[in-house]
């Protein structure tokens, strides 16, 4: 029985090779619409993706189907973080973390997360 494109994608998304091609595609739309400069590469971002934890946190990321929706339904999805918001997507201020860690950030102050952690 051929497999649907949609069940292929999830298959795809679900691996390490597929989850930094999406990631990667993502970031490179939001650079460019942006403007912003991007030098990381779909093997670093592999590379996060095979240690399987938050650089920061070090919770285990969980790679689930969703038709690439992750973060929408999982808050352990992978996700890039630039440290300085401002700065480009370069591996010296670009890191890979939980999508709820990344979020929060958004929204409070980086104190209050190390606080939270620490506790």
């Amino acid at each position: 029985m051929a497999k649907t494109v949609k069940e292929r994608f999830n298959k795809y998304y679900c691996t390490t090779k597929g989850r930094a091609r999406h990631m990667l595609n993502n970031a490179t739309q939001r650079a460019k619409r942006n403007g912003i400069e991007l030098s990381i590469t779909h093997e670093w971002i592999e590379d996060k993706l095979i240690s399987g934890i938050c650089e920061v946190t070090g919770i285990p990321f969980v790679f689930q189907e969703n038709d690439g929706k992750g973060h929408h339904f999982n808050s352990f999805s992978p996700s890039i973080d630039r440290l300085d918001q401002s700065g480009p997507y370069s591996p010296d201020n670009c890191q890979v973390t939980c999508w709820i860690y990344n979020r929060a950030k958004g929204a409070f102050p980086i104190e209050d997360l190390r606080l939270m952690m620490d506790s």
